[in-house]
C-alpha cells in the first residue's frame, strides 16, 4: 500500500493516509522506526508490526 499524505495532529500524533482509504494515527517515533518517510510504501505484513509499536508508544505516553 502506498502513503498518500502525512497530516500533523496533536500530541506528537500523524495521521497516515494510505491509497486503500486507510487513515493511521501513528507517532513520529513510530514512522522514524519504520522508515515510511523514505519508503513511502507499506507491506500488508509490515502493518501488524507498526500497529503493535504504536500501541505501546499510546501506553508509553499515557502512562507519562
Amino acid at each position: 500500500m502506498k502513503i498518500i499524505k502525512y497530516k500533523k495532529g496533536t500530541r506528537g500524533l500523524y495521521k497516515v493516509e494510505l491509497d486503500d482509504g486507510r487513515c493511521l494515527a501513528l507517532y513520529e517515533e513510530v514512522i522514524l522506526k519504520f522508515d515510511l518517510l523514505l519508503k513511502k510504501e507499506v507491506l500488508e505484513s509490515e502493518l501488524d508490526d507498526i500497529e503493535k509499536v504504536e500501541q505501546g508508544s499510546l501506553i508509553n505516553d499515557h502512562a507519562l
